[in-house]
């Protein structure tokens, strides 16, 4: 992509646990009286907060112990979630065709399971691995396939995720314009929601475009609103140990600081 500095936004197949400790997650995916689930995304809660952005090499051993719990448990959800790590691990290493083959094979599990919500965010994350090879035809088709999934379970969050990865294709092809219409509607649901991480996060990629276009002033405003969310938040974005938001947050602060010397510049 020519914009490695946009938030993208890859699925993981479960909902977070409310334990963020990491002996704690590790210990509840541990405990043998815990039912599958909840172990599984203990697991996947703590090798997705601990390495798998820092670390993902790491991050990729460690999910394989979610193959073997599979076949001795018998929750075919642990494999899927495992490939789905995998994917994610390789994703962030640039290694598109090994994520490709994992989310596939996570993929080809949910199908199984027929579990809607878990092909949803697959499509998803298949979909930025085309798109990111620059098969747009091919990213397209999976997004909006995604979509449907979503807009039939009414997952507004989710929707909100791919309308703002659709934008993102249309950001990488220069067509700005149509990137921020998509921008703008994963915003508008955001805000009804009341997601603020996820309206900091839509801020930078519509200030990019504003930037593009050469509307510093405007670029300059959703930046600096951006920025104000995420210290809100308590979100150190520079010190988070993951591939895109401390570039992005870097990055926005660098173009934050010289939209601001041009525009003082010129009043």
């Amino acid at each position: 992509m020519k914009e490695t500095f946009l938030f993208i936004i890859i699925s993981m197949l479960g909902l977070s646990l409310k334990a963020q400790n990491p002996d704690s997650l590790y210990a509840l995916w541990q405990d043998q009286t815990q039912a599958d689930s909840m172990r599984v995304q203990a697991y996947e809660d703590y090798i997705s907060n601990e390495y798998l952005y820092s670390w993902p090499d790491t991050a990729a051993i460690l999910a394989e112990a979610l193959h073997a719990y599979a076949k001795k448990q018998h929750y075919p959800k642990a494999s899927a979630t495992g490939y789905n790590l995998q994917g994610i691990a390789n994703y962030v290493q640039g290694n598109y065709p090994q994520a490709l083959e994992y989310f596939q094979k996570s993929l080809a599990i949910k199908e199984e399971l027929g579990d809607k919500m878990g092909i949803a965010k697959n499509l998803n994350n298949i979909g930025l691995i085309y798109m990111n090879q620059g098969n747009t035809p091919r990213a397209l088709e999976y997004l909006q396939k995604s979509q449907a999934i979503k807009e039939e379970l009414g997952d507004k969050k989710g929707i909100a995720v791919i309308l703002n990865n659709i934008g993102l294709i249309y950001h990488d092809q220069g067509n700005y314009p149509r990137a921020l219409e998509y921008y703008q509607k994963s915003q508008a649901i955001k805000e009804e929601l009341g997601d603020k991480k996820g309206i900091a996060g839509g801020l930078v990629n519509i200030g990019i475009i504003y930037y593009s276009q050469g509307n510093y002033p405007r670029a300059l405003e959703d930046y600096q609103k951006s920025l104000t969310i995420f210290e809100e938040l308590g979100i150190n974005m520079a010190s988070q140990p993951t591939w895109a938001t401390s570039a992005t947050y870097t990055r926005t602060r660098a173009i934050s600081l010289s939209l601001w010397n041009t525009t003082k510049s010129r009043w």
